[in-house]
């Protein structure tokens, strides 16, 4: 779960996030904007980014 969300129908959400991380972008309506993302698959494709990746626009 994110952390701060309570979503109220888990498997609603779940679906909706799978439909969203399909859609590619649509997916980054679940997170905020300020959101801050660690990922070594981002390292690797972004290498510059050292893997964090700040913001929605990033």
């Amino acid at each position: 779960m994110i952390v701060g969300m309570t979503p109220s129908d888990p498997h609603a959400f779940a679906r909706d996030w799978v439909a969203a991380w399909n859609a590619h972008e649509a997916v980054l309506r679940h997170f905020h904007e300020d959101v801050v993302f660690t990922s070594p698959v981002a390292a690797r494709v972004l290498p510059e980014s050292g893997g964090v990746l700040r913001g929605q626009d990033e």
